[in-house]
């Protein structure tokens, strides 16, 4: 959509998808990820891939670029728990299933061309009801999760491997 005097919205792109999705976020004016779910046996779960759509800049519209693996398929999955892009540190946290995915997104120095890598996996085990709850601080360098198995909050610092 697209603003006109801050107080509108118009509709200028819909973007059929072929599952459902519980998780939508910017990475840039560029980019969105979308972390799609499927539907089985009546549950939904976490699916294969992350799918990042890219603009077009001579057409102005967003078209399907790529898709990242990512952890959590077939687990149970809720609802609850926003995807998050922290771009001091190129991180986007993704919930799937019963997992946190942490996938790194590198830019070159224009940022046109980019490369993203799934950079951590954290498997929460089988949660009944797929309910995890996560978070990032603003600069990205914790990690805080709640999940109803262990019924604690978890603090991690972010570790640069470099």
């Amino acid at each position: 959509m697209e603003g006109s005097n801050k107080k509108f919205w118009r509709v200028i792109q819909k973007i059929q998808t072929d599952n459902w999705g519980f998780r939508l976020s910017f990475i840039d004016n560029n980019l969105i990820a979308f972390q799609p779910i499927q539907i089985y046996q009546g549950n939904w779960t976490g699916s294969r891939n992350l799918v990042i759509y890219s603009i077009n800049h001579e057409y102005g519209l967003y078209t399907k670029q790529r898709e990242i693996s990512v952890q959590g398929f077939g687990q149970i999955c809720s609802f609850f728990c926003p995807q998050s892009y922290i771009a001091s540190k190129g991180i986007l946290l993704t919930k799937n299933g019963c997992t946190i995915n942490l996938v790194k997104f590198t830019f070159d120095s224009t940022n046109s061309n980019y490369d993203c890598t799934l950079e951590c996996a954290i498997n929460f085990g089988d949660l009944e009801q797929g309910e995890l709850f996560a978070s990032m601080s603003d600069d990205g360098e914790y990690l805080i999760t709640w999940d109803p198995q262990s019924r604690e909050i978890q603090i991690r610092r972010f570790n640069d491997r470099n």
